[in-house]
């Protein structure tokens, strides 16, 4: 009985260095765990999904001030275009497929104005529009389904006032028009390599060229008759 009473204090003893023993054990185990945890999030915020496939109808990017300087966006008229917008959000440039499938691409001023027109129209050809402050347009490149290229410069309208493109053949023409866009003049190239000028109005028309030993010829005609001619 005395030897139980003196071991009571040494096992109360050893219990409580186990019970602190397990205490630490405890604690760094869940420091273990907690650190396997942060790893593996750590892992996780690493290596983020990535979607394979983002949909909308439109998306917008915006500066730091919050102003829109770009869109990708599907019309309510089926056509898709990229804008870009500069400082103040106003749109300078735009590039998109029209809903009939066809593609252009726009230049604008600071007040929204076209200035400069590149598309490929439905019949082939391709052309470049340069325009005014108002929007009309000045100046044309334009190369046609068949290979034609033709250079055209605009008066206050729509209508052409003076041509300059080439033949099937290759040979050049240039062509002068009015506002009416009656042909009023033409000097070019023929065919043959000979030189020629036309000149008309309403009525008549007087035509220089060189026949091909190089001697000169003229001809005046009246109402689609020859009236004189010289050789």
């Amino acid at each position: 009985m005395d030897n139980e009473k003196s071991e009571l204090p040494s096992m109360l003893e050893r219990l409580s260095r186990v019970e602190r023993q397990n205490r630490r054990l405890k604690s760094f185990g869940l420091v273990f765990l907690g650190g396997l945890a942060t790893v593996f999030l750590m892992g996780q915020s690493s290596t983020p999904k990535v979607s394979d496939v983002i949909e909308a109808r439109e998306f917008v990017l915006r500066g730091q001030n919050g102003t829109r300087r770009a869109s990708l966006a599907v019309a309510s008229d089926g056509s898709a275009a990229i804008h870009f917008y500069d400082n103040d959000g106003k749109r300078r440039a735009a590039f998109g497929v029209l809903s009939d499938g066809l593609p252009d691409l726009h230049l604008y001023d600071k007040d929204g104005a076209t200035r400069v027109l590149l598309m490929v129209m439905p019949n082939g050809a391709a052309g470049l529009g340069v325009a005014d402050p108002d929007g009309t347009t000045r100046a044309s490149v334009t190369t046609l389904s068949s290979g034609q290229t033709m250079f055209a410069l605009y008066g206050n309208d729509t209508n052409p006032q003076a041509v300059l493109g080439t033949f099937l053949t290759g040979t050049p023409m240039l062509n002068l028009f009015d506002k009416d866009r009656k042909h009023q003049a033409q000097l070019g190239i023929m065919p043959d390599g000979l030189p020629s000028l036309t000149l008309q109005s309403k009525d008549a028309a007087v035509g220089l060229g060189l026949l091909p030993d190089g001697s000169p010829s003229s001809i005046l005609m009246r109402n689609g008759k020859v009236i004189w001619k010289a050789q």
